[in-house]
């Protein structure tokens, strides 16, 4: 497995080692830090579960607003271009929205190749698009992932999709959801 945070990978390392009623459970490769979004060094058809806990959004992405505001301030933006009853910012808004879905294929496009036929993918904690849940920071809509399998011509069963709605807990203040699909046999 893999994390950005060196100190996550740590974690996860010091969980597994010397654990015999884990290494009863499964048996434990090696957790690295990587960029899950980064993959081509993994060869295909690697793993029998592939997992990734949440995929970031893009803020700012069309890179409209000076660099000098905050990630918050830049988000607090690309809320008012959705909610907006300008044409002109309803537009920015799919635009940026298509730049969103681009950036969520191709990690998921990774994950699906280093899957083995006929195993699980699963991405936890997904966020609905900021058009459609400005409360949240922003990701894709539940419809977008069965027309991915079609748009980007996923090796994924599209009957395999599903998905499982979590509410909001502590400082959340959206309602996310996980999903699952199978990569073809």
């Amino acid at each position: 497995g893999n994390d950005y945070v060196a100190e996550s990978v740590a974690i996860a390392n010091s969980v597994w080692d010397d654990n015999e009623e884990l290494e009863q459970l499964a048996h434990k490769g090696f957790f690295c830090r990587a960029d899950s979004s980064h993959l081509d060094f993994v060869p295909d058809s690697t793993f029998d579960f592939v997992f990734t806990g949440y995929i970031d959004p893009i803020v700012d992405p069309l890179q409209l607003w000076p660099a000098a505001l905050t990630v918050n301030e830049k988000w607090a933006k690309d809320v008012e271009l959705c909610t907006s009853d300008d044409k002109k910012s309803q537009r920015l808004a799919k635009k940026a929205q298509k730049v969103q879905n681009e950036w969520f294929a191709g990690w998921v496009e990774h994950l699906i190749r280093i899957a083995k036929p006929g195993k699980v993918i699963a991405i936890e904690n997904g966020a609905e698009s900021l058009c459609s849940n400005p409360e949240d920071w922003g990701g894709v809509d539940k419809p977008w992932w069965k027309d991915a399998i079609s748009t980007y011509q996923w090796d994924v069963d599209p009957d395999s999709l599903y998905f499982q709605d979590i509410l909001p807990h502590g400082n959340w203040k959206d309602t996310r959801y996980h999903v699952m699909m199978k990569k073809n046999s």
